[in-house]
């Protein structure tokens, strides 16, 4: 038979007759899936989301047809293409598995890597490809029937932000499929037949800060820095424009030029870029405008929802003080004078204590 679609295989040359007959053909194909570790939990799905600078996991899943006898020559490729906010870890570890799902054995090794401009789309910047010799491996490990290939790609700078929902375009999207040969009577094992293309996505979100006195006028000269759970300051690296003023993402590594305080100017308004989701962070104002007090600090955490078709459906930041507030925006405000309340005002909500 002759196959009319890449995701096809022809059967083996199994009789020659004269005549009219009947015949089922005998014909295999791998098959490809692809998963994400969501970060908070370690499970294996289609959605993940990071904080900028993280390394994200991922997992591509193929099958080994059941039989290959009939090929002289058989090979298939497993094929990642990667957004532009990522930079491939150059990492990759093999398991494979039997029918029974009992792990044969684990490899890791270097790729065989091709990193650019992918020629099938201007949505990949950065892919690699691993040629498996599929007649050897069966040869080598005779009930092997799926390989797992497993790498990490760390969200870099160019990474896009989510800063309000819904949205189903601001994420960072990675894209696996497989080629492979589908026909025994070509000796050279070329790969002709072609998988249906697996995409999986990670998210990362916005914190935008409003500084305000007491009657919502906005303050300049408020100093801030963005803390971990423990107290530790994560540093910012300043990523404002002509157009957008102080904006600043999170760090990557030990980049230079990075900052631990931010100063707001007369609007009052900062942005910080690549926040992750479920992860607990404090906003702490070290240094208030003359004649303010200073607010106490924050801590809250971004929690987010998806629909099946990867949109993002809601952000709500949670203080544990309420069921969280729609948004990722948090009100400021500083009072003046002596005996004074100080505190937070969240979208609707407000915390605090009084001094004297």
């Amino acid at each position: 038979t002759e196959n009319n679609g890449v995701d096809k295989a022809n059967s083996a040359l199994i009789l020659n007759v004269s005549g009219t007959t009947n015949v089922t053909p005998k014909r295999t194909k791998p098959t490809l899936t692809k998963q994400i570790k969501h970060n908070e939990n370690n499970s294996w799905g289609d959605v993940g989301d990071n904080a900028i600078g993280d390394d994200v996991e991922f997992k591509i899943t193929t099958t080994i047809p059941s039989d290959v006898s009939a090929y002289d020559k058989y090979t298939y490729t497993v094929r990642d293409q990667l957004s532009e906010g990522f930079t491939f870890n150059d990492n990759l570890t093999y398991k494979y598995y039997d029918a029974d799902g009992q792990e044969i054995t684990s490899v890791t090794v270097g790729p065989n890597k091709t990193v650019g401009d992918d020629s099938s789309t201007t949505d990949y910047k950065e892919s690699f490809y691993v040629t498996f010799d599929i007649k050897e491996l069966v040869k080598n490990y005779p009930t092997v029937a799926k390989i797992e290939t497993y790498y990490s790609a760390k969200l870099n700078e160019k990474a896009k932000v989510a800063v309000t929902a819904p949205d189903s375009v601001n994420n960072n999207p990675n894209t696996a499929y497989l080629t492979y040969s589908n026909n025994p009577q070509d000796t050279t094992g070329k790969e002709k037949g072609e998988t249906p293309k697996v995409t999986v996505y990670d998210w990362t979100f916005s914190l935008v800060g409003n500084k305000v006195d007491e009657k919502g006028e906005p303050l300049a000269d408020a100093k801030f820095q963005l803390q971990d759970k423990n107290g530790a300051v994560l540093k910012l690296v300043d990523i404002s424009d002509g157009e957008n003023k102080n904006v600043y993402r999170l760090a990557i590594d030990n980049e230079a030029g990075a900052i631990d305080t931010i100063v707001t100017d007369a609007t009052g308004k900062f942005t910080i870029k690549g926040i992750d989701d479920q992860t607990t962070y404090k906003l702490v104002e070290t240094e208030a405008p003359a004649q303010y007090n200073r607010a106490d600090p924050y801590e809250f955490k971004f929690d987010t929802t998806y629909d099946p078709a990867n949109t993002l459906q809601s952000i709500r930041m949670l203080d544990g003080t309420d069921s969280g507030t729609s948004g990722s925006t948090v009100k400021i405000i500083n009072q003046k004078g002596g005996s004074v309340l100080r505190g937070i005002l969240f979208g609707l909500g407000k915390i605090g204590r009084a001094h004297v």
